[in-house]
């Protein structure tokens, strides 16, 4: 372990000495240069989220964010479900081919992958629409149905920015999704607070829920129109697009399909919490719960190396793979270790002067979720490096097991503690989710071994 980290110190160094000198050569620099911008976008994201967080859990109280929160869940949740693995496609095969100079190949794969990802968006948001009444009035038994209604605009608009910045990420692109996100970030900041105040005052909860995922629309709305003036500037899609074979459509597929059933695993991880709890807990707690969870999301900047990683990785093979994955592991041990550390230990503090007194019992989760600030960055950083080798099979197989572990897990504890109170059943959560995500990192810690010895 100290080999580890001392290997890992020397590693940050040779990056500020690229940074410094403006060396950006080679697969090295090139990491170094997305990474950049990866951690800047990633920064920027998560520091936003985090203040667009805490000024909105201040304004809605725990109660009205547990509402806001648990309709916002269900939302992309239906969000995910209309990708299932195609912008990781899209990444794939045009990195791929635009690396290989076939220009109308990479346009081919883009429409194709672009209207399927296109028509089975609008299916979702559909059976979202379908489903807001059944899900809000008989399952949450909570007044979010208009915000769910909402939603299926959300849906639609997210798909396809969504489609747009997989373009970007393809061609190693990420200064665009950079200046993206910040104009999202700033935009969100000034605009959503402001609606809030003006229909805390004059409207129902379930009302300014509605307002509040109609304005998140917006401005996807809005983030669309920008990247479109950049989209259509890429060279790739300005190319007649060759016809794909049957063969290179059922490579699609066959890949496509199995980014799914990842996908559709890690739906189980991601939102299974959030879906139990609303059934299970008052919003108040579902508030408390959700305030803790961002703020520990939003300490992992590092989770974003593997989208920097993933289209560097399908490039290259053999000993210039092994070198920059094991370079990558270190330097991403090493920090995460680092934001594990200071969050532990900062938690009451940061939960005070953050949230305020009303979301005190938010300490205890807090500390537990820190430990994600490792589990998550790595379990990431093996899965591109598993997929990157041809071999996603490894990775489904892995969290399909890990999700019908994280189901039952999640189920048993909060459904056990809840005989305690329902503060003790957030706890359960908390607790379900950090063994989920530390049985999937060393699953895939083994298999990523193994790869390396074969």
């Amino acid at each position: 372990m100290k080999d580890q980290f001392s290997q890992g110190g020397r590693d940050i160094k040779d990056i500020w000495r690229r940074i410094k000198n403006r060396d950006f050569s080679g697969n090295t620099g090139l990491v170094v240069k997305n990474s950049l911008y990866q951690f800047s976008t990633g920064l920027v994201a998560k520091i936003g989220a985090l203040i667009f967080t805490v000024v909105i859990a201040r304004l809605l109280l725990p109660e009205l964010f547990g509402l806001y929160s648990l309709a916002l869940s269900t939302i992309l949740l239906f969000v995910s479900i209309s990708d299932l693995g195609i912008n990781q496609s899209i990444i794939r095969f045009i990195s791929k081919s635009s690396s290989d100079k076939r220009k109308e190949k990479a346009a081919a794969y883009a429409y194709y992958l672009s209207k399927i990802k296109i028509i089975f968006t609008f299916l979702v948001a559909f059976a979202l629409t379908i489903l807001a009444k059944f899900i809000s009035q008989n399952y949450y038994q909570k007044p979010i149905f208009y915000a769910l209604i909402a939603g299926a605009l959300y849906v639609i608009l997210a798909g396809i920015s969504s489609i747009f910045q997989s373009f970007f990420h393809a061609i190693n692109n990420f200064k665009v999704p950079f200046f993206k996100e910040i104009f999202l970030q700033v935009s969100r900041l000034f605009l959503i607070p402001l609606f809030i105040l003006i229909s805390l005052a004059n409207f129902s909860y379930e009302v300014v829920s509605l307002i509040m995922i109609l304005s998140l629309s917006a401005l996807f709305l809005l983030t669309i129109v920008f990247l479109f003036f950049f989209v259509r500037r890429l060279d790739f899609l300005n190319q007649t697009p060759k016809r794909l074979s049957k063969k290179e459509k059922k490579r699609v597929n066959k890949f496509t399909f199995e980014m799914l059933l990842l996908g559709v695993a890690g739906l189980i991880i991601g939102y299974i919490d959030i879906i139990f709890l609303g059934r299970f807990v008052d919003p108040e707690y579902i508030g408390i719960y959700q305030a803790a969870l961002n703020f520990a999301i939003s300490s992992i900047p590092l989770i974003n190396f593997s989208t920097v990683l993933f289209p560097l990785f399908s490039k290259i093979s053999g000993d210039r793979l092994e070198k920059g994955f094991n370079r990558s592991s270190k330097i991403t041990l090493l920090v995460s270790a680092f934001v594990f550390t200071a969050t532990f230990l900062l938690s009451p503090l940061i939960i005070k002067i953050v949230y305020g007194s009303a979301y005190i019992e938010a300490i205890t989760l807090l500390r537990i979720l820190a430990l994600l600030s490792v589990f998550l960055p790595m379990s990431s950083l093996f899965s591109s490096y598993i997929i990157a080798k041809g071999y996603p099979k490894l990775v489904t197989n892995s969290l399909i097991i890990t999700a019908g572990i994280y189901f039952i897990i999640s189920y048993f504890l909060i459904t056990y503690l809840l005989k305690f109170g329902q503060r003790y059943a957030i706890i359960g959560a908390c607790i379900a989710l950090v063994m989920s995500n530390f049985f999937y990192m060393i699953v895939l810690l083994f298999k990523a071994r193994s790869l390396k010895k074969a």
